[in-house]
C-alpha cells in the first residue's frame, strides 16, 4: 500500500518518524559515504535523506505519480477568458 506525500510528511514530522529518518540516515550515509561528483537518485519517498548527499553532482527525487502531489493539486489552472 502506498502511502501519500502529506501521509509520510506528517509521519516524519513527529517524534517516531523523526527517529526513524535519523536512523535511516544513518545507515545510508554507512551503505553510501562519500557522493562528491557522483549522481544521486532516490526514489519513493526519500526527500527527506537526500539533502545528505552534499557535494554531489546532481541529485533527483522520483516518485510514483500515485504517491505525490500534481501540480494542478498544489495551483489553481488559469482559466480561459470568457469562462
Amino acid at each position: 500500500m502506498r502511502r501519500s506525500i502529506d501521509e509520510l510528511r506528517t509521519f516524519y514530522g513527529e517524534p517516531t518518524g523523526a527517529l526513524a529518518r535519523r536512523l535511516l540516515a544513518r545507515r545510508l550515509e554507512d551503505a553510501w559515504g562519500e557522493a562528491a561528483g557522483c549522481d544521486v537518485l532516490g526514489l519513493g519517498y526519500a526527500t527527506p535523506w537526500l539533502d545528505a548527499f552534499v557535494g554531489a553532482r546532481r541529485v533527483v527525487a522520483a516518485m510514483p505519480g500515485g504517491q505525490g502531489r500534481t501540480l494542478a493539486q498544489r495551483r489553481p489552472q488559469p482559466q480561459p477568458a470568457g469562462r
